[in-house]
């Protein structure tokens, strides 16, 4: 009989995965029912948000953490999809992030401020021509 291996994930993988989830599938089915634990899940995605930033994207470290950090892009721009249920099902959204004292660069806690256009977000900045 054949045994399966799984191969275990990295702590980023892992988290990446809990955002995923959290975005794609927990966050989805609580807002159609209207689950009260919402709000604990959104904390949630956003924390995880918020170790990725730290522990994966501001880090340059080889190919994986690229990937990775293609992979967190692709999710964030489903994160501003959801931005107004998001916002409409945390009415403490903006005061928690108060709360929090969050750095602007932590945009993802700036839901509530972000224009419709996000394509600037994920730009890479032009060089100067000389």
């Amino acid at each position: 009989m054949a045994v399966m291996v799984r191969k275990k994930r990295s702590a980023a993988e892992e988290m990446l995965f809990e955002y995923e989830v959290t975005l794609t599938k927990i966050l989805p089915r609580s807002y159609r029912r209207g689950d009260d634990a919402i709000v604990d899940e959104i904390s949630h995605l956003l924390s995880c948000r918020d170790w990725l930033e730290e522990h994966v994207c501001q880090r340059g470290d080889g190919k994986k953490n690229a990937s990775l950090c293609q992979s967190v892009a692709k999710l964030d721009q489903m994160l501003i999809a959801q931005r107004a249920r998001l916002l409409k099902a945390y009415p403490e959204y903006a005061s928690e992030r108060e709360r929090l004292r969050k750095p602007k660069s932590a945009w993802w806690w700036y839901l509530d401020q972000i224009k419709s256009d996000t394509s600037a977000m994920w730009a890479k900045p032009k060089k100067k021509s000389s």
